[in-house]
């Protein structure tokens, strides 16, 4: 059998969650978003991959990080989690280095993996682990729905994309670049209100004078392989806005149907859920203003 790409193992995880009825990108983030032991958020792909876990804590290092730098020891039978990351290796021609004009070596980047391990599934030192916590998870010191207010509102004002508020139905219009949303008390919480809000702020980054995305500068239909990556997008920018504020996301009521969809376009394209990661983390970024460059 051909070894599995990095694409497959991923695109294979996903798939199998889906396949039990559970939507990995989206979970109660609580906790707030997956950490490594250096305090920095993972990106993109892994953290959609690492909320197929259920821990306490949101911190994850390798196994010989949890070893050597923190004295512990992943208990036996424990399985790990893929984190994939780009390394750039140079480009060669009948065994020799291309070089670029400027006389530098040309490269290319290549996706890789390790396998890291949540701090749960490890014996350490209670002391030492509390240690770890306590310099790494800063308590939230606002409000969470004070603060997707002002993130929602200085994303529209700073991109002038227009709000309007009524009817029964949540949607981006893009030939108006305008977000429709039902009152806030036609949800059944604020979560799902805001949840649902940064789901179509998603959708609204794709517009052509922002990131230009195929699925909402042209127009498609359910089913169809873009209109499916243009929902993934959403959907897992949606999760990493309510990951940042520690909100719950609860958006999609027709979680069936998207399942059986997303299924279908995922096991057709392994490359597709990465690919969507990646955007969907470009949108974020762009919602929280952490860009100057749209395109």
């Amino acid at each position: 059998m051909d070894k599995k790409t990095v694409y497959e193992i991923i695109s294979d995880q996903i798939i199998a969650s889906l396949e039990t009825g559970n939507i990995p990108w989206r979970k109660p983030w609580k906790s707030g978003m997956p950490l490594n032991i250096r305090g920095t958020e993972y990106r993109g792909i892994n953290t959609v991959l690492l909320s197929l876990a259920a821990f306490e804590t949101p911190i994850y290092a390798t196994y010989n990080q949890i070893k050597n730098d923190m004295g512990g020891q992943v208990r036996k039978g424990e399985k790990g989690f893929p984190v994939v990351f780009w390394k750039a290796l140079e480009r060669k021609k009948n065994g020799v280095v291309v070089t670029r004009p400027d006389g530098k070596p040309e490269t290319f980047p290549i996706m890789r993996y390790y396998t890291v391990f949540n701090i749960d599934q490890a014996d350490i030192d209670r002391a030492r682990k509390q240690e770890i916590v306590d310099a790494l998870i800063k308590p939230v010191a606002h409000k969470p729905i004070d603060a997707a207010e002002t993130i929602v509102h200085d994303y529209l004002g700073r991109e002038k994309v227009g709000l309007h508020t009524g009817g029964a139905r949540a949607f981006y219009r893009p030939s108006e670049d305008s977000v429709n949303m039902p009152a806030l008390s036609a949800f059944d919480t604020p979560e799902e209100y805001y949840s649902t809000l940064f789901h179509e702020c998603g959708h609204s980054t794709g517009h052509e004078k922002r990131l230009a995305r195929e699925g909402i500068a042209e127009q498609h239909y359910f089913g169809d392989p873009v209109y499916s990556f243009e929902e993934l997008i959403a959907e897992m920018s949606a999760a990493m806005s309510c990951g940042r504020l520690r909100l719950e996301q609860v958006t999609l009521k027709n979680s069936g149907a998207y399942i059986k969809n997303w299924l279908g376009v995922l096991k057709g394209d392994p490359k597709m859920v990465v690919r969507a990661g990646g955007q969907a983390q470009k949108a974020t970024d762009l919602i929280f203003g952490d860009v100057k460059e749209k395109k």
